[in-house]
Protein backbone atom coordinates (compact mmCIF):
# COMPACT_ATOMS: atom_id res chain seq x y z
CA UNK A 1 0.00 0.00 0.00
CA UNK A 2 2.85 2.09 0.97
CA UNK A 3 4.04 1.67 -2.61
CA UNK A 4 1.07 2.63 -4.41
CA UNK A 5 0.94 6.10 -1.51
CA UNK A 6 3.96 6.76 -3.39
CA UNK A 7 3.30 6.39 -6.93
CA UNK A 8 0.10 8.73 -5.92
CA UNK A 9 1.76 11.29 -4.61
CA UNK A 10 3.98 11.58 -7.96
CA UNK A 11 1.35 11.95 -9.86
CA UNK A 12 -0.64 14.38 -7.65
CA UNK A 13 2.78 16.28 -8.17
CA UNK A 14 2.51 15.92 -12.03
CA UNK A 15 -1.20 16.92 -11.91
CA UNK A 16 -0.51 20.32 -10.06
CA UNK A 17 2.80 20.99 -12.34
CA UNK A 18 0.12 20.85 -15.59
CA UNK A 19 -2.09 23.13 -13.91
CA UNK A 20 0.88 25.10 -13.14
CA UNK A 21 2.01 25.33 -16.85
CA UNK A 22 -1.90 25.92 -17.86
CA UNK A 23 -1.44 28.69 -15.71
CA UNK A 24 1.29 29.76 -18.07
CA UNK A 25 -0.65 29.58 -21.60
CA UNK A 26 -2.55 32.99 -21.76
CA UNK A 27 1.09 34.60 -20.58
CA UNK A 28 3.07 32.65 -23.01
CA UNK A 29 0.66 33.28 -25.89
CA UNK A 30 0.09 37.21 -25.02
CA UNK A 31 4.01 38.08 -24.50
CA UNK A 32 5.80 35.29 -26.47
CA UNK A 33 3.79 33.93 -29.29
CA UNK A 34 1.70 36.86 -30.07
CA UNK A 35 3.43 40.06 -28.57
CA UNK A 36 1.25 43.23 -29.35
CA UNK A 37 1.79 46.97 -28.91
CA UNK A 38 -0.85 47.66 -26.69
CA UNK A 39 0.87 45.16 -24.10
CA UNK A 40 4.69 46.89 -23.55
CA UNK A 41 6.78 44.09 -22.11
CA UNK A 42 8.64 47.09 -19.28
CA UNK A 43 5.27 46.29 -17.88
CA UNK A 44 5.61 42.80 -17.47
CA UNK A 45 6.13 41.98 -13.71
CA UNK A 46 9.77 40.44 -12.15
CA UNK A 47 7.83 36.99 -11.12
CA UNK A 48 6.08 36.84 -14.57
CA UNK A 49 9.78 37.20 -16.30
CA UNK A 50 11.06 34.80 -14.15
CA UNK A 51 8.00 32.44 -14.45
CA UNK A 52 8.63 32.72 -18.63
CA UNK A 53 12.17 32.13 -18.58
CA UNK A 54 11.71 28.94 -15.90
CA UNK A 55 8.88 27.09 -17.34
CA UNK A 56 11.21 23.98 -17.71
CA UNK A 57 10.54 23.51 -13.77
CA UNK A 58 6.63 22.36 -14.71
CA UNK A 59 8.02 19.03 -16.34
CA UNK A 60 11.47 18.55 -14.51
CA UNK A 61 10.09 18.80 -11.02
CA UNK A 62 7.33 15.76 -11.38
CA UNK A 63 10.26 13.92 -13.52
CA UNK A 64 13.00 14.52 -10.75
CA UNK A 65 10.07 13.75 -7.57
CA UNK A 66 9.14 10.41 -9.84
CA UNK A 67 12.71 9.52 -9.90
CA UNK A 68 12.94 10.48 -5.83
CA UNK A 69 9.94 7.99 -5.26
CA UNK A 70 11.41 5.20 -7.23
CA UNK A 71 14.22 5.53 -5.23
CA UNK A 72 12.66 5.97 -2.04
CA UNK A 73 10.82 2.70 -2.45
CA UNK A 74 13.92 0.59 -3.34
CA UNK A 75 15.97 2.30 -0.34
CA UNK A 76 12.83 1.33 2.44
CA UNK A 77 11.39 -2.15 0.68
CA UNK A 78 13.16 -4.16 3.37
CA UNK A 79 12.84 -1.51 6.32
CA UNK A 80 10.58 -1.65 9.49
CA UNK A 81 6.96 -0.53 9.41
CA UNK A 82 7.72 2.20 11.31
CA UNK A 83 10.43 3.24 9.02
CA UNK A 84 8.20 2.89 5.72
CA UNK A 85 5.40 4.58 7.58
CA UNK A 86 7.76 7.53 8.75
CA UNK A 87 9.83 8.16 5.05
CA UNK A 88 5.77 7.93 3.17
CA UNK A 89 4.52 10.67 5.72
CA UNK A 90 7.96 12.42 5.23
CA UNK A 91 7.17 12.00 1.36
CA UNK A 92 3.40 13.35 1.10
CA UNK A 93 4.14 16.44 3.03
CA UNK A 94 7.08 17.17 1.07
CA UNK A 95 4.92 16.53 -2.59
CA UNK A 96 2.19 18.72 -0.69
CA UNK A 97 4.23 21.76 -0.39
CA UNK A 98 6.44 21.07 -3.30
CA UNK A 99 2.83 21.07 -5.35
CA UNK A 100 1.51 24.32 -3.50
CA UNK A 101 4.76 26.29 -4.08
CA UNK A 102 4.77 25.19 -8.15
CA UNK A 103 1.13 26.09 -8.23
CA UNK A 104 1.34 29.35 -6.26
CA UNK A 105 4.36 30.69 -7.85
CA UNK A 106 2.93 29.86 -11.57
CA UNK A 107 -0.65 31.15 -11.08
CA UNK A 108 0.47 34.28 -9.02
CA UNK A 109 3.01 34.83 -12.04
CA UNK A 110 0.14 34.58 -14.77
CA UNK A 111 -1.99 36.72 -13.01
CA UNK A 112 0.07 39.36 -12.27
CA UNK A 113 0.57 41.05 -15.82
CA UNK A 114 -3.22 40.92 -16.57
CA UNK A 115 -3.30 43.24 -12.88
CA UNK A 116 -1.18 45.50 -13.56
CA UNK A 117 -2.12 46.32 -17.33
CA UNK A 118 -5.58 46.31 -15.83
CA UNK A 119 -4.22 48.88 -13.41
CA UNK A 120 -1.95 50.41 -15.81
CA UNK A 121 -5.05 51.19 -18.93
CA UNK A 122 -7.25 52.15 -16.07
CA UNK A 123 -5.32 55.39 -15.03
Amino acid sequence: MWRITLILNSAFLGVAALGAAVSQMRLRNNYLRYPDESRPLELLPAISHAALHTYWLTWLVPLIWFLVSIGLIRQIGSGTEEKKRAWVQLHTTATLLISALLLFYFITAGMLPFAKLYLYLSK
